[in-house]
């Protein structure tokens, strides 16, 4: 009986773990994409990029323990982003 207790919390461990990677994966990108646009602010292609991604983050990062302190900065910059994205238009 305890086995199959074991063997859920074992399961949700290493689920968790995945999600830290992919989570530490796309904050990487986001950094990358980030002073992309920095230099660029009027990129159109790298603002549709850095959206999509927020968006995926936000997704992962809310599944990672370890990046869910990381959620409400980024969509601070989804609304920061969305601002340069409509001024630009």
């Amino acid at each position: 009986m305890f086995n199959a207790v074991k063997k859920l919390w074992q399961k949700e461990a290493s689920d968790t773990s995945d999600y830290d990677a992919q989570a530490e994966t796309l904050a990487q990108q986001l950094s990358l994409l980030e002073q992309k646009l920095a230099q660029t602010p009027r990129d159109g292609e790298t603002q549709k990029k850095l959206l999509v991604h927020y968006n995926q983050a936000i997704k992962v990062f809310a599944k990672s323990r370890s990046h869910r302190d990381r959620i409400d900065p980024l969509f601070v910059k989804m609304d920061e982003l969305r601002n340069i994205i409509r001024t630009t238009l």
